[in-house]
């Protein structure tokens, strides 16, 4: 069987990279991408991944906005937010969010 993981950040670069490093260190795994929260949504609804890893800042619609949305959706999907710009306060308020990690 393969895990679908949707990897979600605006930067195509930043995309690319943890999809390689995904691809890299799990086997069976299909990556598939999204410029930002609000196309993560449109992507979860066409096909549901096993997973999201998610940047936190990002146009349209930011990384805890979108775990938001699937926590509100009672989709169940375990989300993993990144970012560079963190902090205590935001990790804090991304996992009573949902977030998984």
């Amino acid at each position: 069987m393969v895990t679908r993981i949707l990897v979600v950040d605006d930067s195509p670069v930043e995309q690319r990279l943890v999809g390689r490093l995904l691809e890299k260190a799990l086997t069976d795994i299909a990556v598939v991408y999204a410029d930002n929260g609000q196309q993560a949504l449109d992507t979860i609804t066409a096909a549901l991944p096993d997973m999201v890893i998610s940047d936190l800042r990002m146009p349209v619609m930011n990384g805890l906005e979108l775990v938001q949305n699937i926590k509100t959706r009672g989709l169940g999907l375990p989300v993993i937010l990144m970012t560079s710009y963190g902090n205590e306060q935001i990790a804090v308020q991304a996992l009573q969010s949902g977030a998984a990690s």
